[in-house]
């Protein structure tokens, strides 16, 4: 039952990091789905206009091949981000957190 985590590379990876949050939430009345097309074009690089300017890295955390926890890294600088703490206090390796900073 260890957790394992590893970068999005394939288009079935990207996926399943669509994906996530409408299992995740599929039983919560309150929440309202985005529409998986949209998420589908916000995520790819060559469709969305985010990517012309930005770098980011996404992450897929798994448990027995069942996707738990996502996780995006873009490189900047904020004076009051929490991100390193979250992901630490989520119990995401160390190298992970590193490369946040």
């Amino acid at each position: 039952m260890s957790l394992v985590i590893r970068p999005v590379t394939t288009k079935s990876e990207r996926k399943a990091f669509i994906d996530f949050p409408y299992r995740l939430y599929a039983k919560e009345p309150t929440w309202v789905p985005p529409l998986r097309f949209e998420r589908k074009k916000h995520m790819d690089p060559a469709k969305s206009p985010f990517f012309e300017h930005a770098e980011v890295q996404l992450f897929l955390a798994e448990r027995d091949g069942r996707v738990v926890f996502l996780y995006a890294v873009q490189p900047g600088a904020a004076d009051r981000a929490y991100g390193v703490q979250v992901a630490r206090l989520a119990g995401l390796p160390p190298w992970v957190a590193d490369r946040a900073v």
